[in-house]
């Protein structure tokens, strides 16, 4: 019974674009790479204090998931151009992938944001923060490396 559970979701993992549960958790978690999440904490640092400037424009959910938004548009194009620029054929299914990937990461700033709101001496503001960042960064080197498959970006750039 385990194992017809466990085919049938992988099944539907594969069926969206991601090889398994662990290319699932990774994709949107962002720990694809072990930086970035040392990225948005010293990121998260250096805007902390600019608090004003950061608080008022980058800060605010709503800038966080549209500069979110945004960037995953951005990684399909680029994602897409690549495909096209190798003769890969374009894979329907990394839609799917981008898709899930995003509404994921904005569900999981959600559930941070209210932990903040209902317990704001466990969950701090800047740990919602570096969810944020850590998704974004994320998305934001998956648009830098396929630019760097496209030529795009030089080799001393990346």
């Amino acid at each position: 019974m385990f194992k017809k559970l466990y085919n049938h979701k992988s099944e539907l993992l594969n069926s969206i674009g991601f090889d398994n549960l662990n290319d699932f958790f990774n994709s949107i978690l962002g720990i694809k790479h072990t930086t970035i999440p040392l990225i948005s904490i010293s990121l998260t640092g250096v805007l902390s204090l600019l608090n004003n400037f950061v608080g008022e424009y980058i800060y605010s959910p709503a800038w966080g998931i549209f500069i979110l938004f945004i960037l995953t548009g951005v990684d399909i194009v680029t994602g897409l151009s690549n495909a096209i620029n190798k003769k890969e054929g374009i894979k329907s299914n990394r839609f799917g992938r981008a898709s899930v990937r995003f509404v994921m990461q904005v569900f999981i700033v959600f559930i941070f944001t209210q932990l903040h709101e209902v317990w704001d001496f466990i969950v701090m503001a800047w740990m919602v923060d570096i969810v944020l960042f850590t998704f974004v960064i994320s998305v934001f080197w998956s648009v830098i490396r396929n630019s760097y498959e496209m030529g795009w970006v030089k080799e001393e750039n990346y």
